[in-house]
């Protein structure tokens, strides 16, 4: 929850395309609601140096049993980006 590219993490696990099967594989602690998830992303999105590829990742969140961001959240990464 304070590690500050933590955002980033879970984007990669959640989002991103997987082509290499040898990929690293994230374990995140069971009490680490999709609440949770949701704030670590809109705070990273609020930071100046976020980066644009996970900005761009948020944007295009697809809902899962894992990762569920708000309307509200895609669109703060949309005006970032």
């Amino acid at each position: 929850m304070t590690y500050n590219n933590s955002a980033e993490i879970l984007l990669s696990q959640f989002e991103e395309k997987k082509s290499d099967k040898k990929s690293s594989k994230y374990y995140f602690p069971k009490n680490l609601s999709l609440a949770d998830k949701e704030n670590i992303i809109s705070t990273y999105l609020d930071r100046d140096d976020s980066n644009l590829n996970y900005v761009r990742l948020a944007e295009k969140s697809k809902d899962s049993n894992e990762l569920k961001l708000s309307d509200k959240t895609k669109y703060k990464a949309k005006k970032k980006g």
